[in-house]
């Protein structure tokens, strides 16, 4: 773009400088978002993690909210997601993900079980059931 400022913009301009600079935000606001659901995890779990678990936890705590682990059991108390993983019950742990599903709200279902065939096998699954590779 040249030095034009943002109001001497033809609209055609205008709105190409919107669609990046929306893209931009969300980015920003995505990695932010990322950040602090890792810190979220990190804080919660002092068990050994393999990656594939963490990264499921991160998803969880990401659409949950970065503290979930800490503050999304019951009294928003500690999950039992997080006191199972952190006792060495990393099964259990996992399997407590698909109690964070809203009432079975059908995309959450599949979210969760998602995660969890990530956490317990490695197994990225997309959106429509496709495997990852």
């Amino acid at each position: 773009m040249s030095n034009k400022s943002v109001k001497n913009l033809t609209a055609a301009e205008k709105k190409e400088f919107s669609k990046h600079g929306e893209k931009k935000v969300a980015e920003e606001d995505f990695q932010k978002h990322l950040k602090l659901s890792e810190e979220g995890v990190k804080k919660s779990i002092k068990a050994d993690l393999h990656m594939r678990e963490f990264e499921a936890l991160v998803s969880l705590c990401y659409n949950c909210g970065p503290n979930f682990l800490d503050k999304g059991g019951a009294n928003k108390g500690n999950t039992q997601i997080k006191m199972n993983i952190n006792a060495g019950k990393y099964d259990e742990g996992a399997e407590e993900m698909r109690n964070v599903t809203n009432h079975n709200t059908p995309g959450l279902v599949i979210r969760r079980g998602n995660e969890i065939t990530l956490f317990m096998t490695g197994v990225y699954t997309l959106k429509n059931g496709d495997i990852l590779k």
